[in-house]
């Protein structure tokens, strides 16, 4: 018997030790766990650990971790959320897969080398930017949120986590070289998924919903750390990024200043009326709170505590089943020349 576990053991690290490093770990924040390959239990990830592709990392409640990948983008996964790290390349393609929750990468250029994101209902492609990724898997919905440079999305219901990396990165690339469908989210915009898993047109969200959301590098997880002062010179800058974002590019059919439900990634517009929390409120750290008397079901959306409140609950479900996705465009020469995944 006493040569079972050592021969366990030899086993496990040479099946461990085929799979690439990906990254290593900066920050762990509460209850995190990972699942690397091979491994029949989840353990309690720690910092300075290293992270090897195939690794799927879950978090809990109020708990975040973050990862500095061997190509030199900071990856932060936040509350509630689970990842497959698939693959992280320095030359060629890297692919993150969101399960569910949400992360925020910064991902630094490789030399127009691409760095997917993919959810059960969306694909993502960067080349160097700042951004957080949602998925709900009850709710179903997908969401963007860039912080810096641009990010294309498009809907994509291909499940791929358990392919090959190879074909996962081909089938991305194919994904996202046809941008009928695709949407370009550039600095400042915030984009979902309406009930088909359509894109929809960016937004420009609420302005200290977004400088919070940005300063805040715990994804929602702890308070936020900076002074009032900080937070009011980001809204300022804030201000000026809407400013110069292209009319043509915003929604036209959804008004923008809104707020951002994080963890469900629904998008929730302002209204004519002048009450304080119609749509609801923000904590420090940008995160949503619902108005007072409702809460939020992933499935049901907002639900009336009291029957005071089902009026406005319903009121605020309607606004958000009305954000339907247009029909697919043309070929868009602006998308191809930033996101053309072929071109060197």
């Amino acid at each position: 018997m006493r040569f079972i576990i050592p021969i366990f053991l030899l086993i496990f690290t040479t099946q461990l030790e085929a799979k690439p490093v990906a990254g290593k770990v900066q920050i762990v924040k509460g209850k995190v766990t990972i699942l690397k390959p091979a491994a029949k239990a989840a353990t309690a990830l720690k910092k300075n650990e290293e992270v090897f592709e195939d690794s799927s990392i879950v978090t809990q409640k109020g708990s975040f971790a973050k990862i500095l990948l061997i190509n030199g983008s900071n990856l932060t996964v936040g509350p509630n959320s689970k990842i497959v790290v698939a693959t992280v390349q320095k030359k060629d393609a890297s692919v993150i897969n969101l399960l569910t929750g949400k992360l925020r990468a910064k991902v630094k250029p490789q030399n127009r080398k691409d760095f997917f994101i993919k959810t059960q209902t969306a694909a993502m492609a960067v080349r160097g930017t700042d951004f957080m990724a949602i998925y709900n898997h009850d709710s179903g919905k997908s969401g963007l949120l860039t912080f810096e440079g641009k990010v294309a999305i498009k809907q994509a219901k291909q499940k791929i986590e358990h392919e090959p990396v190879q074909k996962q990165v081909e089938e991305l690339k194919a994904v996202m070289n046809d941008d009928s469908t695709a949407k370009i989210v550039e600095l400042g915009g915030f984009t979902t998924t309406d009930k088909q898993d359509a894109v929809l047109d960016q937004v420009r969200i609420n302005e200290q919903q977004f400088a919070r959301m940005k300063l805040d590098s715990s994804l929602g997880a702890e308070k936020l750390k900076v002074s009032k002062k900080v937070i009011a010179k980001e809204v300022v800058k804030t201000k000026k990024i809407f400013a110069k974002m292209a009319a043509e590019n915003i929604n036209k059919n959804i008004k923008s200043g809104g707020l951002v439900v994080q963890d469900l990634s629904y998008y929730v517009p302002p209204t004519e009326s002048k009450a304080g929390d119609e749509i609801g409120r923000i904590s420090s750290n940008g995160s949503y709170i619902p108005p007072k008397g409702l809460k939020i079901d992933p499935r049901k959306g907002f639900v009336a505590e009291d029957r005071s409140k089902i009026a406005q609950a319903e009121q605020l479900n309607k606004a958000i089943e009305e954000q339907i996705a247009p029909p697919p465009k043309a070929d868009d020469k602006n998308y191809r020349r930033y996101f053309d995944l072929d071109a060197e």
